[in-house]
């Protein structure tokens, strides 16, 4: 019981001081701090993008099955369908956004000039963020959508 007490105070010991090295060192180097911050934007919607997929199928099905109806009920759903053609759009936007965005980020770029390597990791960093808001919202959007 003592060893297994020892062994769990000396893992979290050595957790907790990897982390503070890894506070420490973000703190003393800013690229870190951002790249760090575009790996999390990055791992936030990269996730997402199967169920993103997955809506968008979906999405397209529900449009083949009100196309498919009587004029009439083609007429009643208008409203529903601009909705459904609007989320659509939101999602293959939000998928082309992720994919270009990771076609042009360049992990290594600038590596020799730290101030312009700077502004460039800042640059994608809001690039990320934006993707990644955009990949959550069309996601929300849909499932609101379908769940009607």
């Amino acid at each position: 019981m003592k060893k297994l007490v020892l062994l769990l105070a000396i893992t979290f010991w050595l957790t907790s001081c990897n982390n503070n090295e890894k506070n420490e060192k973000n703190e003393a180097n800013p690229v870190d701090k951002i790249l760090d911050e575009i790996i999390e934007g990055h791992d936030v919607a990269m996730p997402k993008m199967k169920k993103l997929e997955r809506l968008q199928n979906e999405i397209k099905s529900s449009l083949d099955s009100v196309q498919k109806l009587p004029e009439t009920a083609r007429t009643k759903l208008a409203p529903y369908k601009s909705a459904l053609e609007s989320t659509l759009k939101d999602l293959q936007n939000a998928d082309s956004y992720m994919h270009k965005w990771m076609d042009e980020f360049g992990y290594d770029s600038l590596k020799d000039n730290v101030d312009e390597r700077i502004k460039y990791l800042k640059s994608e960093a809001e690039k990320v963020n934006e993707m990644k808001t955009a990949v959550l919202n069309s996601i929300q959007k849909a499932d609101s959508l379908l769940k009607k």
